[in-house]
């Protein structure tokens, strides 16, 4: 078997930065794990999105994910499952997130940030009770536009 020459992303940067303090603010170290590639270029969602590859995937994945039905279930005493339909979050996920969006159009949403920024964040609204589930947009959470 033919020995890796190459360490790896995480290693060769551990390797680099051995013995320098690193902090929460050094962006030479965070930029080796956070949107450069191995060229040197720094990668966007907007750059990647203009792939025809990175588009195609996350489409796929996200359209195809969005289309799955939605159950919530509660775990009963014996250990059973049964269909939670008085779950004060059932009728925001099931039926209607928000005014603007359908169930599969909000896990589309959702699935297409999980894909491209790896994280999702979703606000929820109350009105006594969860009333609607409004997700957040980069911007809003101080992501790249």
């Amino acid at each position: 078997m033919k020995e890796r020459n190459n360490p790896g992303r995480f290693k060769s940067a551990l390797l680099n930065w051995r013995g320098i303090p690193i902090s929460l603010t050094t962006a030479g170290f965070w930029q080796d794990w956070i949107g450069r590639s191995s060229s040197g270029k720094v990668v966007t969602v907007d750059n990647a999105m203009q792939i025809s590859t990175v588009w195609a995937c996350v489409r796929l994945l996200s359209e195809s994910i969005s289309t799955l039905s939605l159950k919530i279930y509660q775990t009963q005493s014996d250990e059973t499952r049964r269909l939670a339909l008085h779950h004060p979050v059932y009728p925001l996920l099931c039926k209607q997130p928000n005014s603007e969006m359908t169930p599969s159009r909000f896990m589309l949403m959702i699935v297409v940030s999980l894909c491209l920024r790896g994280n999702a964040l979703v606000e929820k609204i109350y009105w006594q009770q969860v009333s609607l589930a409004q997700p957040f947009t980069p911007a809003k959470y101080g992501g790249e536009s």
